[in-house]
């Protein structure tokens, strides 16, 4: 297990942010306090619109996601990897904010018993304007999630494309090297000073800035390397046929309603019909979900 620094105590309260410019190794340290949360009994999603973590993470399942096929599952204790990379970047906004209202949902109704770590690459897609109407779950689990037991992990490559209420909300922040932008200078020394940012601009591949309530210290975080293949979650069929429905034609966030409410008929929330439609592909939870078929294209 690769030994970063990172406090378990504090990740109970708090969230934590990740920032670098490319190739500088933050993936990889998420994919780290991945591992370690794992075997910490933390249950972790992650929302991945690169395309990586299937191959290089110990997250042990993942769902391929795509325009024409929405259909996802939210495991009552296992850890999985949503690989949005062949949404457009709108559709993977839509489709996360769906997911984590149903999440919350089954949190407020006691089925999902581990803390959850919610793992978002890309993360300026999110939470960039968090007061909006169109992140609001993502502002009530960044804010209030703790109560729950679930907390945040935001990956983006500098502090310019985020919210300033979602940076004052994580105490662990880890600073990989620096950006030449100059909005970007101008942001992180008016967080940390102008000596600290010299060393930003100067850190090497696999270095960062550790920053723990106030606190900021250099460190040197191993490469994070798994034996473990992630296997493609298998999702209970739906016997009943469903609609041909293209995202093209309407937003995301209506196909997933489409898709997910068709089996049960009326007409009702998102929330709710994702929350059945988890509901339904676990009914059986002492199979684990494992019994039908491989979720494929």
């Amino acid at each position: 297990m690769v030994m970063i620094p990172l406090s378990l105590e504090e990740l109970k309260k708090s969230n934590v942010l990740v920032t670098g410019t490319n190739q500088q190794g933050k993936s990889r340290l998420a994919m780290a306090i991945s591992d370690k949360l794992i075997s910490e009994e933390w249950q972790i999603l992650i929302f991945d619109n690169v395309g990586h973590w299937k191959n290089t993470s110990s997250i042990p399942y993942y769902i391929q996601i795509s325009e024409n096929n929405l259909k996802y599952v939210i495991p009552k204790d296992q850890s999985i990897i949503y690989d949005i990379s062949r949404l457009l970047p709108q559709n993977q906004k839509d489709f996360v904010e769906v997911v984590l209202a149903d999440l919350w949902q089954r949190k407020l109704d006691g089925k999902m018993p581990k803390s959850t770590l919610i793992v978002t690459e890309e993360s300026q897609l999110y939470c960039r304007h968090l007061r909006s109407l169109s992140a609001q779950n993502f502002m009530r689990i960044f804010s209030v999630g703790a109560n729950y037991g679930i907390r945040c992990l935001a990956i983006t490559p500098t502090l310019t494309g985020l919210d300033p209420e979602f940076i004052r909300l994580t105490s662990q922040r880890y600073h990989f090297r620096e950006g030449l932008e100059v909005g970007a200078k101008r942001r992180f020394k008016s967080y940390y000073g102008g000596d600290w940012l010299k060393v930003a601009l100067e850190l090497d591949v696999g270095y960062c800035i550790y920053y723990l309530n106030g606190k900021l210290k250099v460190y040197g975080i191993p490469l994070f390397t798994s034996s473990v293949q992630s296997q493609p979650y298998k999702i209970k069929p739906i016997i009943r046929s469903e609609p041909q429905i293209k995202a093209k034609s309407k937003s995301i966030l209506q196909v997933v309603t489409d898709l997910v409410s068709y089996p049960f008929g009326g007409s009702i929330d998102h929330t709710t019909t994702c929350t059945e439609q988890s509901n339904y592909d676990r009914e059986d939870d002492e199979q684990e979900e494992l019994d039908g078929i491989l979720f494929t294209e």
